[in-house]
C-alpha cells in the first residue's frame, strides 16, 4: 500500500498555503483537519461547538481553538460571507501565534 494515498501535490500545496478550508464531511472530524495541523496550512472550520469539540482525538488536552480560524458555516453557506476576504483580515501576528501553537500540538496527533 502506498502512502500518502493522495497526490503529492495536495500536500505540497497545503504546505505552500496560508489556510485549508475544512468544511464538513460524512463525519464531525476529517482526516483533513489533522493534515492541516500536520502541514502547516491553518484549518478553516464551520463549528467548533462541543459536538464537534468532543470528536476530535484529545480534546480535553489539546487547545484546538487556538490552532485553527472558525467562520459561521450560516453565512458562508448563504454567500453572506466572503471567506476569502475573511480570511485576508486575519492579522499577521495573528497567523503567526496560531502556527505556533500548531507546532507545538500537531506531532503529538502524528
Amino acid at each position: 500500500r502506498r502512502w500518502p494515498p493522495r497526490p503529492p501535490q495536495i500536500y505540497d500545496a497545503m504546505l505552500r498555503a496560508t489556510f485549508c478550508l475544512q468544511p464538513p464531511g460524512d463525519t464531525l472530524t476529517r482526516k483533513g483537519l489533522y493534515e492541516s495541523f500536520l502541514t502547516g496550512c491553518i484549518p478553516v472550520v464551520f463549528r467548533e461547538d462541543p459536538a464537534f469539540l468532543e470528536q476530535l482525538a484529545f480534546s480535553r488536552y489539546i487547545p484546538y481553538r487556538k490552532m485553527w480560524v472558525c467562520l459561521p458555516a450560516a453565512l458562508a453557506e448563504t454567500g453572506k460571507l466572503d471567506v476569502s476576504a475573511a480570511l485576508r483580515r486575519i492579522s499577521e501576528p495573528r497567523v503567526r501565534s496560531i502556527r505556533r501553537h500548531m507546532r507545538r500540538w500537531a506531532r503529538r496527533l502524528s
